[in-house]
């Protein structure tokens, strides 16, 4: 097989990754719940869970159980539990079972792209850390960067756009490139032309704002729009003036074509449309490039007061502070009081573990701007997950995030995956399936159909995955659910059949090596009463050969004398106070295991 080395170490990496998790928070870390008070950081983060949650605030139990009662897959109201925790537990259960088949069904189809899924936030966490070293940032702030411009962003978009401004912000303006050009000009009269032309006279208050925007920075140098004033007399307003003129000088003077991101780092071919052409970045609204301006600039501060920029900054909502997270520390655990890892319930998640394979968040957007009659089309979207009630100042509960979460996580322990790595999984094959009903008026309508029927009781919850399993399988039959990615990773790389046979064999085979030759240093290897036990010793005989571990020796002896005399000397200059003191440590225990 042909088959590049240094991609497979990686990916093998990733995939074993992907099974762990790291008992140490990173301080870096954000609380995606915020009750009142100073907000926690680290391992005193709280997360959106709806246990956490539950346990601390039983009264608003009740108000989740409402919410919940309301979405089509809950069934008919009039057959739900009496109990407001019963009515969380069925609906969360649904939930988790919509989610597992959608892993579950992709996996069958395609278990190499549900691998490779699995890295989709180490490969953020590293794309972070290559332009932190390139642009000379800190790596929080290129994540930061990323997660608030990720909204209603696609990720290839959502990447490209952050890598552009730190061009922009790291490059041309500490080099000079700071005036207005010509082509800044070109552009600006495009993009107002298009919003008007977009708007069709009945502007909301984003299209008003980047008019305004870009009429008062026309024909502006940086330093004009900043008003020679210092970071902190910026306004939000200077800011979002800042990121229009970012997005425009971008435009003029960088090409603005997007590659495709792949799952196992790096960037594939450029993203075509349907003409051809180099599909262009979607640039955010102006709070969000305002934002993205305001972190770059924040770099500067110092570490305490830059965090509190970054919390700012990184919104109220649960979606883009667990993103933020997710990307941070992947392999995050649970904190030391036990909040659980967080997880990126966004619109594609949150349709997911609701069977809603109908509908994009465009898409319900605009059906909710239009007022559109048919309620059942955008009930389940967008507010009750990410931003609606019920909302607890006590806890910090936003809608049913945290139920949501929950299903995630459960999931995730039932597939030996870390939370954030089932839902780039389960955001990668639900997004394919979904696709493919988008396309179809037809399929769109049927599952609809399938959840008005859930809702007044003439289809079962079952009955309603068998037939949604059905519907997306039909698409696969007729075209291929595979991401983009997949094929130019083939290409890259190898055949699906290597890849798939050499994926999972390779990983179970470092699974069990990584069990065996580590275990010197793991729980399994070390003897409770001090030292290695035999296997342990023979663990550390294989990583290090020619050396010969022998079991303690505690009648006497050279061996022993010589070990003492190690031991003692290691305790008393290298041995803090406090281990030193410590009967249980792990030194104090091997001198007596040897009676030292």
């Amino acid at each position: 097989m042909n088959i590049d080395k240094s991609y497979w170490l990686g990916r093998l990496k990733e995939l074993i990754e992907a099974k762990k998790t790291d008992p140490k928070p990173d301080p870096r870390l954000v609380s995606t719940r915020q009750p009142e008070g100073e907000p926690k950081f680290g391992e005193k983060k709280l997360t959106q869970s709806y246990e956490r949650i539950a346990a601390e605030e039983p009264k608003i139990v009740p108000k989740i159980a409402k919410a919940l009662s309301t979405l089509h897959i809950a069934g008919p109201e009039s057959a739900l539990p009496s109990k407001p925790e019963e009515v969380v537990d069925l609906v969360g259960r649904r939930m988790e079972a919509n989610i597992e088949d959608t892993i579950n069904r992709h996996g069958n189809i395609d278990s190499s792209v549900m691998t490779s899924s699995a890295g989709w936030y180490p490969t953020a966490k590293r794309y972070a850390g290559n332009w932190s070293q390139k642009h000379g940032v800190k790596s929080e702030t290129v994540t930061g960067m990323i997660s608030v411009s990720s909204p209603q962003n696609p990720w290839p978009s959502n990447v490209a756009q952050a890598e552009r401004t730190l061009v922009t912000m790291s490059q041309d303006i500490p080099n000079g490139r700071t005036g207005w050009t010509p082509g800044m000009s070109k552009e600006s009269e495009r993009i107002r032309e298009q919003t008007i032309k977009l708007s069709k006279g009945n502007q909301d208050p984003e299209d008003s704002k980047l008019l305004g925007h870009l009429e008062a920075i026309q024909g502006k140098s940086w330093d004009e729009v900043t008003e020679g004033k210092p970071f902190h007399e910026l306004t939000d307003e200077h800011f979002e003036r800042l990121g229009t003129w970012v997005r425009l000088h971008s435009t003029a003077n960088h090409p603005q074509g997007m590659r495709e991101p792949l799952p196992s780092g790096g960037f594939g071919d450029f993203i075509k449309t349907a003409k051809g052409e180099h599909a262009k970045i979607k640039w955010q609204s102006s709070n969000n490039l305002g934002k993205m301006v305001k972190l770059h600039m924040a770099d500067a501060l110092p570490d305490q007061e830059r965090s509190k920029v970054h919390d700012v900054l990184l919104g109220r909502g649960p979606k883009v502070r667990s993103f933020y997270n997710n990307q941070i520390q992947p392999d995050a655990g649970s904190t030391p009081s036990g909040e659980p890892q967080d997880v990126t319930v966004d619109i594609h998640t949150g349709a997911d573990a609701l069977g809603r394979g109908d509908l994009t968040s465009s898409l319900a957007g605009a059906l909710r701007k239009r007022n559109y009659p048919d309620t059942s089309f955008t009930k389940d979207f967008g507010g009750m997950i990410m931003s609606g009630a019920p909302k607890s100042k006590q806890t910090g509960n936003v809608g049913i995030y945290g139920v949501v979460g929950d299903a995630l996580r459960r999931v995730a322990g039932k597939l030996g995956y870390g939370g954030s790595a089932i839902q780039s999984m389960g955001w990668v094959a639900r997004k394919l399936g979904s696709d493919a009903i988008q396309a179809d008026p037809d399929s769109s309508e049927q599952v609809r159909q399938m959840h008005r029927d859930m809702r007044s009781g003439d289809l079962s919850f079952d009955q309603f995955r068998s037939k949604y399993n059905d519907l997306i399988m039909s698409h696969h039959k007729q075209k291929p659910l595979v991401p983009t990615w997949k094929t130019q990773q083939q290409q890259a790389d190898s055949s699906f059949l290597e890849e798939k046979i050499l994926v999972e064999f390779v990983y179970k085979l470092l699974k069990v090596l990584n069990e065996e030759s580590a275990a010197w240093q793991r729980k399994e290897g070390k003897n409770p009463k001090g030292g290695l036990n035999e296997k342990g010793r023979k663990s550390y005989e294989r990583e290090n050969p020619g050396s010969d571990l022998k079991r303690p020796q505690p009648e006497g002896g050279k061996r022993r004398d010589s070990f003492c005399r190690r031991m003692k000397g290691m305790k008393k200059k290298l041995t803090s106070a406090k281990t030193a003191n410590d009967p249980n440590s792990r030194i104090n225990k091997s001198l007596r295991a040897w009676n030292c």
